[in-house]
């Protein structure tokens, strides 16, 4: 057995030693891109000068680097550039223009179809229908790339990265903008997402299903249309992202839909319609989080059960917390910071001595009736406050913060 190993690793070394590169250009020895790929041999890297005009996507069926050098393929509004169908692919360093956009196929720059150790680096996708679509594949790195998608609408627009059914990608300091989602999951796993910009899309920056055990790690999310969507999954590490910006009447700056035994930690949640929205989640850890100038700091509905919130700070939002489900009680608020508390604190311990509602009458009127917004700010806000303060009747009791801060929390 261990002969059999050494010789498959001499045979892929040779492989790689024999590895040789084809320049292609205007003025060289082979011009066309086809005849490139046709005298290939494993391993080998392709390297690309000048401009290319495509009339159909080429495919690539070996393992291949492919180098751009200063090199432009224009798929002229009726093509998509790069299909993978192979292991161990690289591509570097290339501008991918106009895909046009279509609704029988999944046309995008690049497409990687049931492969693996895949590398994306330095690519720019502008005017593209899907930026990247990959499925079936495992082991994908895309970074340092630009994605500028051509779509107004959501029904002409496609995602800038679209994962279907991958495992361990890693997605690292990309920007993505003008696309249906910025980035989209759906059954992937065990991948990171982290210091990646998605901003200006259509309908989420991010947008996610069915995908457990991924990290999703200082990424900027802005001026989305419905900000980040995160649903049916477990296990999601999400830690020092932005969401910013996110506005209209079904605008989150992060949307959680049955996600349990995950963690939201140190993110910043700042000036969206509703920071975080949370329906029938469970386990979660809500940790050093700030909440600021949201319309809505945070919203639980419908059985969201034994989460814990603590040391978030809340700062002048317009609703710090609402709730119209009867289980409350189920998640813990403790030790967080809330701009609005006016308590005391005696022992100078840093802790009020009176415990702080966050959910106000006002705010669950306008839960009920959206319209009744217009009064926001009016005396008749703050009379309701008031009486529900002194005669609590329609508030949850249990919604509440026993150890509120008497100072921000300070956080790394």
């Amino acid at each position: 057995m261990k002969g059999v190993v050494i010789i498959c690793f001499l045979v892929m070394l040779a492989g790689k030693t024999w590895a040789r590169q084809i320049q292609v250009c205007a003025s060289c020895e082979v011009q066309t891109i086809e005849k490139a790929l046709q005298q290939a041999k494993p391993y080998d890297t392709i390297l690309l000068k000048g401009t290319f005009q495509l009339d159909s996507a080429y495919t690539i069926t070996m393992p291949l680097s492919i180098i751009g050098q200063q090199a432009i393929l224009d798929g002229q509004g009726k093509t998509g550039m790069w299909i993978i169908h192979a292991n161990n692919v690289l591509i570097r360093d290339l501008t991918l223009l106009h895909t046009g956009m279509s609704y029988i196929e999944d046309r995008a720059c690049i497409s990687i179809s049931k492969s693996n150790h895949i590398s994306i680096l330095h690519v720019k996708m502008i005017q593209s229908f899907f930026g990247i679509y990959a499925y079936q594949s495992r082991h994908i790195l895309v970074e340092d790339c630009f994605f500028d998608g051509l779509g107004t609408t959501e029904f002409n627009a496609a995602n800038g990265i679209h994962l279907w059914y991958c495992d361990s990608v890693n997605l690292i300091d990309n920007i993505v903008q003008h696309h249906r989602d910025g980035i989209y999951l759906e059954f992937t796993n065990n991948s990171e997402i982290k210091n990646n910009i998605s901003r200006n899309n259509i309908r989420y920056g991010m947008h996610f299903m069915f995908s457990n055990n991924d990290s999703y790690i200082e990424n900027t999310f802005q001026y989305n249309g419905a900000g980040v969507a995160v649903m049916y999954s477990h296990n999601i590490q999400m830690k020092k992202n932005t969401f910013s910006r996110n506005y209209g009447p079904n605008a989150y700056g992060l949307l959680l839909k049955e996600i349990h035994d995950s963690e939201i930690r140190q993110n910043y949640f700042l000036d969206n319609t509703a920071g975080l929205f949370m329906e029938e989640c469970s386990r979660l850890n809500i940790i050093g989080n700030t909440f600021q100038s949201n319309g809505w700091a945070m919203r639980i509905t419908g059985s969201s059960l034994n989460n814990q919130i603590s040391r978030n700070n809340f700062l002048q939002n317009s609703f710090d917390v609402a709730s119209l489900t009867a289980n409350v009680q189920d998640n813990r608020f403790y030790e967080n910071y809330w701009s609005d508390y006016r308590g005391y604190d005696l022992n100078g311990d840093n802790i009020g001595d009176v415990p702080f509602h966050p959910m106000r009458m006002f705010a669950y009127v306008v839960m009920r009736y959206n319209i009744s917004v217009v009064l926001l700010r009016s005396l008749l806000e703050s009379l309701l406050n008031v009486a529900e303060s002194v005669i609590p009747i329609v508030t949850p009791s249990k919604l509440v913060d026993p150890a509120p801060l008497m100072k921000p929390v300070q956080h790394d």
